[in-house]
Parts: C-alpha cells; sequence; structure tokens
C-alpha cells in the first residue's frame, strides 16, 4: 500500500511505505496459478485483517457503514495521475493512460457512470466512493488499493495491456481474500509506457454483463 497524506484525513497518523514484489505476466487471468494464491507474496489474511481493521475504523471513528443496496458507477481516470508530486522524477511521464478515453467516456455516460479522478478526493471522499459503489472500473492503478473498503457487492473491473511493463497483483488478492468481484480486460498496448486503448464493442459488452 502507498503512503499518501491525504490518509492523515481519516485520522491516520504514521504512515509508512511498504514496498511489494512486482509481479509479470501476460494476462491477471492467470494469476491463480502465476501467484499461488496459496503461497501469495502477501498473506490473504493480511488482507482479511486489514479491510477488516478499516471498516470497524469508519464505522466507529467516523460513522461511515455501507448502504444496503450501493448506488454509484464510477470510472477512475489516469489522465491527471502524471501531474503527482511523485511522478516527477519520471518526468510526468505518462503511464497506463487510456488513450480513446473521450470514446470510453462517450460509452460510460450512456450507463450513468461518474467519471472521477482520484487526485481531485480527500481520502475520505475516496473511501466513501468505493464502500458506495456497485461497479468500478478502472485501468491498472494505485487508486486500487482502496478495494479494501469496497462494498461487498461490487464488481471491480481492471483495464491493463498485455505484458506490462509493472504489474501489482495486491489489487487481485485484495479482492480475491476478501470475496470482492474482480475481473482484468486486456487492452491494446499503445507504448513501452503501458499506455493503452480499450476496445468500445468489448467495454459494453462487458457493462451489460455487470449490470445484469
Amino acid at each position: 500500500f502507498q503512503a499518501e497524506d491525504g490518509i492523515r484525513d481519516i485520522g491516520v497518523t504514521g504512515v509508512q511505505t511498504c514496498a511489494l514484489p512486482i509481479l509479470h505476466g501476460e494476462s491477471i487471468r492467470t494469476c491463480l496459478n502465476d501467484l499461488n494464491i496459496d503461497n501469495s507474496h502477501v498473506d490473504l489474511e493480511t488482507f482479511r485483517f486489514l479491510r477488516k481493521l478499516f471498516l470497524e475504523y469508519m464505522s466507529n471513528e467516523l460513522g461511515f457503514t455501507f448502504p444496503e443496496i450501493p448506488y454509484r458507477k464510477i470510472y477512475i481516470s489516469r489522465n491527471k495521475s502524471h501531474l503527482l508530486e511523485g511522478n516527477k522524477m519520471d518526468n510526468c511521464k505518462k503511464r497506463r493512460h487510456v488513450m480513446n478515453e473521450n470514446d470510453v467516456i462517450k460509452v460510460l455516460e450512456k450507463y450513468d457512470f461518474e467519471i472521477i479522478n482520484l487526485e481531485d478526493l480527500t481520502m475520505i471522499n475516496k473511501i466513501k466512493y468505493f464502500m458506495e459503489s456497485s461497479i468500478i472500473l478502472s485501468p491498472q492503478s494505485g487508486g486500487l488499493t482502496l478495494s479494501i473498503v469496497a462494498h461487498p457487492k461490487c464488481k471491480i473491473l481492471e483495464f491493463c495491456p498485455p505484458n506490462p511493463h509493472q504489474f501489482c497483483g495486491q489489487y487481485f488478492e485484495c479482492c480475491y481474500a476478501n470475496n470482492i468481484f474482480w475481473k482484468r480486460i486486456l487492452t491494446k498496448k499503445v507504448d513501452s509506457g503501458d499506455n493503452m486503448k480499450i476496445d468500445i464493442g468489448k467495454l459494453e459488452s462487458e457493462i451489460n454483463i455487470l449490470m445484469s
């Protein structure tokens, strides 16, 4: 998980960065084999413990609880991610951006998706989005760390190009450990920064499946 100043919004202090091993693979659909889920790089009980810890804190200290029925559908854009302070050392290079995002958004608006940039939100509001959403679509992103507090009925669809330069498996493991629906869709790889194009027809098909 990544340390960031925004987590102090919920009263958590003394956060330290924890570097997790990076995994490589052509398709997350083979994750169970690639990760050997019984011997993954983070014990699955850790994800269950963290979820319980966070949700108890959110309920007891902030009064946040899951709605009975999640009512949001969100798409997380990465079109501002290269501008973050931590990316300056990489010359603000764009990574894992959806290059045909305008076409993607046109489809999502037909289904009443909210388009959000996590960079624009406080930590509290980021958490609320995940707790209140029934469907979350996102290119592979550190923002998916928040799946640790996703609604139990939430369905998460992650987009990623084949043979990614950097692939972290903890988002899949987190959802697997906590019985949250998660699926990866392979996209067209545009360049070495893992920027991608999403197949619009496949996107719409997947949305209809998720909403059925």
